[in-house]
């Protein structure tokens, strides 16, 4: 299976990460790294695993619709 690499950018809430990380948990999805930087009212959030292509882009679709994402952007 190819690695995956998300990056999202949105407002700096406390549940904007817990959203994000739940989208996987729905899937029984097991990431390998989880970063969250919080840069100013702003969180910068990197997710690393691996899963199919098509699963990959499902998952960008939903993250992008989170009301507090401003950017996501998948790195295959």
């Amino acid at each position: 299976m190819p690695s995956c690499r998300f990056l999202v950018t949105g407002l700096a809430s406390p549940d904007l990460p817990l959203r994000i990380l739940n989208l996987f948990a729905q899937q029984a999805i097991v990431l390998d790294a989880v970063e969250v930087v919080r840069d100013d009212d702003l969180h910068r959030i990197r997710v690393t695993g691996e899963l199919p292509a098509e699963r990959a882009d499902i998952i960008l679709e939903k993250i992008r619709m989170l009301v507090l994402v401003t950017d996501a952007v998948l790195d295959q």
